[in-house]
């Protein structure tokens, strides 16, 4: 049918069509209509992961989401053990979730955020449980994991929750810095970091 219309005619269809204006079939199409993009996955290589959340974990009237900060972080060991991800930095805020991991297979990242998703959605809220996919970056190693790294891991002082990085207790800053060895047994240093 579309290869019929002649040129000036299929570029308005498509004009009206991505830019949320009516059809000529009369549906109104949204902004993000296009596919999406693949996504793209390279085992072994460093990855920047970064989500936020459909809900903040704390409401207005409670502000410490202390118990539900705990348990994500506990699914968040769990889920990286099981779908083999070495997480070498990690961080958890009351509205975001940000990794700084390395998957070995193409599809144990992807794995991992949507197991995080389905023990959100049954434990803690219904419905949507993050505010859009989870957007993710191959980190170039070498030159940009340790950067990577340090915004991650400074975030929390950025936003004025802390004053030094390393107290935030949802954040791999402490291990790295040496305050704290209780999640060394599911942070992997990168090469990068010695």
């Amino acid at each position: 049918m579309l290869t019929n219309l002649p040129i000036p005619a299929l570029s308005l269809l498509c004009y009206r069509r991505f830019s949320g204006k009516l059809t000529p079939g009369g549906t109104t199409f949204g902004t993000s209509l296009m596919a999406r993009l693949p996504r793209l996955y390279a085992p072994g290589i460093p990855q920047l992961a970064h989500v936020e959340f459909a809900q903040a974990l704390a409401d207005a009237v409670d502000s410490d989401p202390t118990v539900e900060l705990d348990r994500v972080l506990a699914w968040l060991q769990s889920e990286a053990r099981q779908h083999k991800v070495a997480v070498h930095g990690w961080l958890l805020l009351n509205n975001r979730l940000a990794l700084l991991a390395t998957p070995t297979a193409a599809d144990s990242l992807p794995k991992l955020m949507q197991a995080l998703g389905r023990r959100f959605a049954t434990h803690l809220r219904h419905g949507r449980v993050f505010a859009g996919r989870y957007r993710s970056a191959l980190i170039e190693p070498g030159r940009w994991v340790l950067p990577a790294l340090i915004w991650l891991e400074s975030l929390p002082v950025q936003l004025k929750y802390v004053e030094q990085a390393e107290n935030w207790p949802w954040s791999s800053a402490s291990y790295h810095s040496g305050n704290d060895i209780t999640n060394a047994n599911w942070t992997v240093d990168h090469a990068d970091f010695w």
